[in-house]
């Protein structure tokens, strides 16, 4: 895996992004402007949800063992802070783009 397909692949998010709370609940607006501009090139693991930040920007990606080393390769630092879709919201503009990381994790996940 590349730093360059997590990139291209990974959800973004540059200010705000409105995710579900659960099935069938009310859209809620998420801020990570404060996360993007302390936390470059920083990256924190959540309930096998990995959320990084690189140029201020945050991408959310499911964990796997390859997205870890990536970063740790690039020389990204683990550290605390807010990782979106960790608590089992849902993307509301990007349902399909996570469903489909989700089940490529799970296909690493399970080598």
């Amino acid at each position: 895996m590349t730093f360059e397909w997590l990139i291209m692949n990974a959800v973004d998010i540059k200010d705000r992004i409105e995710v579900w709370k659960g099935f069938g609940s009310d859209t809620v607006s998420i801020s990570v402007e404060e996360i993007a501009k302390k936390y470059h090139k920083c990256y924190c693991i959540n309930r096998s949800v990995v959320a990084f930040v690189y140029r201020r920007v945050v991408y959310v990606i499911p964990y796997t063992k390859s997205v870890v080393d990536t970063l740790d390769k690039k020389g990204f630092r683990k550290e605390d802070f807010y990782v979106p879709f960790s608590n089992g919201e849902v993307p509301r503009w990007r349902q399909g783009q996570w469903k489909d990381l989700r089940h490529f994790a799970e296909g690493e996940n399970s080598r």
